[in-house]
């Protein structure tokens, strides 16, 4: 079982965000007591709905901004001197899912309209205005929200781009231990299935020419040797990747020929004409067929 707080699910946690920021708000405001008593209800819902905005900034982070920067200038303009708390965390959550921009706008606008509203409440003269918006929404605070924000974002980046990095490198060591796996299942299984068919091949034909009765298990051998063949080609080339690695070619037969002289057999590479072009399949394809009638 998950315990702390980052066992606890998104959805609980953002509310008890939520309701603790609504909650320190509103006690700050009781503990006021504005001259203007007509308006204090509505500072007072304001104060609340500004905090419980919290509760969506990761589903709509630019709604929540405007609705946050709205609700302080309310609540200033109903005679509240209290911190712009609930604006500052709408800043970090707009700026941690990368919309800088509007964000930067709208503090902008929030910064140029708190003197005004505090100086719409009929509280205060216009320093006392300028004095009560700086103390309601500090710079500073307002840059540090949107630098954690900034900084958070670019860290959950480099996670992700990390994630990615490792799943396509281990994506990659799989395919290439899978064609690595291929060619040795073909160099070895298919060369050796293919022995098998031809002199099966082989012994079917000289009993046929001689006059013999050929045996249903030499038969049964021919047929199995064939389907083998078959199937196993199949399977191997499901598994072979060739764009990523380019297999045995053209380019390869001479290696080959030589192989097979130093084990003793009398083989020689004879070339005529002018060398063309070919695709990688052809070339392959040619490879193993030298490789096999060897």
């Amino acid at each position: 079982m998950s315990t702390g707080w980052s066992g606890v699910p998104a959805g609980v946690r953002d509310w008890a965000i939520a309701v603790g920021v609504a909650a320190t708000l509103l006690v700050t405001a009781l503990s006021e007591r504005p001259s203007g008593m007509g308006f204090a209800l509505l500072g007072q819902a304001l104060l609340v709905v500004g905090g419980l905005a919290l509760v969506w900034r990761r589903r709509t982070p630019v709604r929540v901004l405007v609705a946050t920067g709205l609700c302080a200038v309310g609540y200033q303009a109903a005679g509240f001197d209290v911190p712009a708390v609930a604006f500052l965390f709408a800043v970090y959550a707009a700026v941690r899912e990368g919309h800088r921009t509007v964000t930067v706008v709208a503090s902008v606008a929030v910064l140029a309209t708190l003197p005004l509203a505090a100086l719409a409440s009929g509280l205060h003269d216009t320093g006392e205005a300028f004095a009560q918006a700086r103390g309601a929404l500090e710079i500073a605070w307002l840059i540090a929200a949107g630098a954690a924000g900034e900084a958070l974002r670019q860290a959950e980046r480099r996670a992700d781009e990390a994630e990615r990095t490792r799943e396509e490198t281990a994506r990659h060591r799989a395919d290439e231990e899978r064609l690595h796996i291929a060619r040795e299942l073909h160099d070895s299984l298919t060369h050796q299935i293919s022995v098998i068919k031809v002199q099966s091949e082989v012994a079917v034909h000289l009993a046929r020419k001689r006059g013999e009765p050929v045996p249903d298990a030499l038969l049964a051998i021919r047929e199995a040797g064939r389907e083998a063949t078959r199937e196993l080609r199949a399977t191997l080339e499901a598994l072979r990747d060739d764009d990523k690695t380019p297999p045995h070619g053209l380019d390869h037969v001479s290696e080959l020929v030589e192989r097979f002289r130093m084990t003793g057999l009398d083989a020689r590479l004879t070339i005529e004409g002018q060398r063309h072009h070919v695709s990688a399949a052809v070339g392959r394809t040619v490879y193993r067929i030298v490789q096999e009638s060897l």
